[in-house]
């Protein structure tokens, strides 16, 4: 049998001296309210933590504050964590967490500034923080509240479930987006202020007030939102797989209120994404840019006051229209039916902000369409189904009562605020056009529009087959393109398009054939373009593809970018090419950037570099099921991989 051996207890002294240590550090912790060593009692109170820009140790105390990291790590459900004032720098949270039923509120105590708040763990709420950079909620952030934060000059990206964005301010952001949703489920966004988020010349970052895309249940209430040079609000495609339960009420959306080289105009709303199942947009008072909306499966479009209608064809219920697209027809189609209307309403300040009405009577509609309307307006008094937009009378004012709708105007003079373009002038081309001034009655055919357009002009496309035409005439310039828009939906089409004609923006076009650019189109940009069965070919330097969709090619590459200089591809969605194909390949050339796009179901690789391509950068993309790697980018020089998602390999 072995004898166990003897524990010998340590020396009197000393274990009177530990013992006295113990007790003093558990009276410490317990007077402090920390979770170390607290009583029964003291864990059933609310825990209070306070943090500094200098905090160490673990105490969380006032009197002896950590950092918030730590805060964050040792807080119990329910806590409360006062940021004291301060420069907190950048933060990344990792550790910790509440719980649905007790989330940990982060606070402050005077100005508690950041300029990078990434947030990955549950059931954190946040207020009265300054954020000057972005605002970043992982997808394990699941339960994040952000209330009454400043964001200044930067920019917020949700990817998590039931995030809450509520009464914040959204300022002077530049190349950002201000609020983006993406892969995302049970987001509120309301109460916000967003406004002057611009662009950089140059740079072609898409540049909105909030974007939606691959995300379910999102709802927008009750926001103002403005200035934002891309659009005020924009449902995206991204990686082609949709989004659904979109709710957008009782908001007061701008685009650009004055036009500047930051802010030059694109759309107020852009909810033309067919991969959006149940979109509602209700109530909502729409102003300084186009109104862009396309049919989609459970789309609902109603009881909106509409400064500017893009589309003629547009699907809405008890709408007030005020003007629209008049280089495509003498008045939308849904004018005078299903409740919709034409006129003009006053509002209190429109180039601040302020789209309350001045006289509700003005936005009276008939309400003969059986709609629910939003429950509250942007205020939040109650709806009257009788008044489109989002302002209704104050509660305790009189209810109108249902009258009659005011007899359209069959062919009023509207006061159009199209799309802001540097030089005024829209021309009309038609397939089979022959008219010698471009106009709507009769149009032209494409090529002589194109001969005829001077810089910043328009060329306004009627639904049609274009054919393959190879497209050259001078062009527009660096400072004012000439831009060609189809009629929505692919209703201008083309078999292949071969462009040789300097800086013109293309936009909801369909190609049947591809598009293939040469050297001559310096400066061409493929807006929200649709491809099928084969893909795009760039030589031309100074190329934006931006939200565009190639889908289903058969052998070919979906993009192929070959000895081309400065060539950006966003948010563009390339899918299914076959055989050897990749999604996107660069060849040779320089200052390539591919971001935030989707590429999936290729037979090669996603993204392929070859020959040598200089200066490339690869950032927040999602590749999948390719034939080959997700990127190949053994063969660029200087290239940067940053923030894609992939389920093969990256080859660097």
């Amino acid at each position: 049998m072995t004898t166990p051996p003897r524990e010998h207890p340590a020396p009197r002294a000393l274990a009177t001296a530990t013992t006295r240590m113990r007790r003093a550090l558990v009276a410490l912790v317990m007077a402090a309210g920390t979770v170390m060593g607290a009583a029964p009692a003291a864990a059933a109170s609310a825990q209070s933590l306070y943090v500094s820009p200098e905090g160490r140790g673990m105490l969380c105390a006032l009197q002896a504050p950590c950092t918030l990291a730590t805060a964050v790590t040792v807080a119990r459900a329910g806590a409360t964590i006062t940021m004291l004032e301060g420069d907190y720098g950048a933060q990344h949270l990792t550790r910790g967490g509440g719980s649905a039923a007790a989330p940990i509120a982060v606070t402050t105590r005077g100005a508690a500034n950041l300029t990078r708040l990434e947030v990955h763990v549950p059931h954190l709420s946040f207020s009265g923080q300054r954020i000057t950079t972005v605002l970043y909620v992982h997808p394990g952030a699941r339960g994040t509240t952000v209330e009454r934060v400043h964001v200044d000059g930067g920019g917020s990206f949700i990817r998590s479930t039931d995030v809450t964005v509520r009464d914040s301010l959204f300022e002077g952001g530049t190349a950002i987006d201000a609020i983006q949703v993406k892969n995302s489920r049970n987001v509120l966004v309301e109460g916000n202020t967003v406004r002057n988020y611009d662009e950089v010349r140059g740079n072609n970052t898409h540049v909105d007030c909030v974007q939606v895309f691959e995300s379910h249940d999102v709802t927008l209430r009750a926001n103002s939102l403005r200035d934002c040079s891309n659009s005020a609000v924009i449902l995206s495609p991204g990686a082609g797989t949709g989004s659904s339960g979109i709710l957008i009420e009782s908001n007061f959306i701008q685009g650009c209120i004055v036009q500047t080289s930051g802010c030059r105009g694109g759309a107020a709303l852009e909810a033309r994404e067919p991969t959006a199942r149940d979109t509602i947009i209700r109530n909502n008072t729409i102003g300084n840019g186009a109104t862009r909306i396309g049919p989609s499966p459970g789309l609902v479009f109603d009881r909106n006051l509409v400064q500017y209608l893009y589309d003629c064809n547009s699907p809405m219920t008890n709408t007030i229209v005020y003007s629209w697209n008049t280089a495509v027809c003498a008045q939308p189609s849904q004018l005078g039916s299903n409740g919709n209307r034409y006129g003009t309403v006053a509002l209190v300040n429109q180039a601040a902000g302020d789209l309350h009405l001045l006289d509700h009577e003005h936005a009276r509609i008939l309400d003969g369409f059986g709609l629910e309307p939003a429950p509250a307006d942007i205020d939040g008094d109650p709806v009257s189904p009788h008044i489109a937009g989002a302002d209704m009378p104050p509660a305790g004012a009189p209810a109108p009562e249902p009258g009659p709708s005011p007899e359209p105007e069959p062919s009023p003079e509207p006061e159009p605020e199209p799309e802001p373009e540097p030089a005024p002038g829209t021309l009309t081309a038609a397939p089979d056009g022959s008219g010698g001034d471009c106009t709507a009655e009769p149009p032209c055919s494409l090529t002589t529009a194109l001969a005829s357009a001077q810089p910043g002009n328009h060329v306004a496309l009627l639904p049609g087959d274009y054919g393959s035409p190879t497209i050259t005439a001078p062009g527009g310039t660096a400072d004012a393109p000439i831009t060609v828009t189809g009629a929505d939906h692919g209703l201008s089409s083309f078999g292949k398009l071969t462009l040789a004609t300097p800086h013109v923006t293309w936009s909801s076009i369909l190609t049947r054939g591809g598009i293939a650019t040469t050297s001559a189109a310096k400066g061409t940009v493929l807006d929200s373009v649709r491809a099928n069965t084969v893909g795009f070919y760039i030589t031309s330097a100074d190329t934006v593809v931006r939200d565009s969709s190639l889908r289903d090619g058969s052998g070919g590459d979906g993009i192929q970018v070959r000895g081309a200089l400065r060539v950006t591809v966003e948010r563009t969605s390339i899918q299914g090419f076959g055989g050897a194909g990749d999604c996107l390949q660069v060849v040779g050339g320089g200052n390539v950037t591919v971001r935030g796009s989707a590429l999936a179901t290729c037979g090669g690789n996603g993204i392929l570099l070859t020959s040598a391509p200089r200066t490339v950068v690869i950032e927040g993309n999602s590749i999948a099921g390719t034939g080959r790697a997700s990127i190949d980018a053994r063969e660029g020089v200087q290239v940067t991989l940053r923030d894609n998602t992939t389920d093969g390999t990256v080859l660097q």
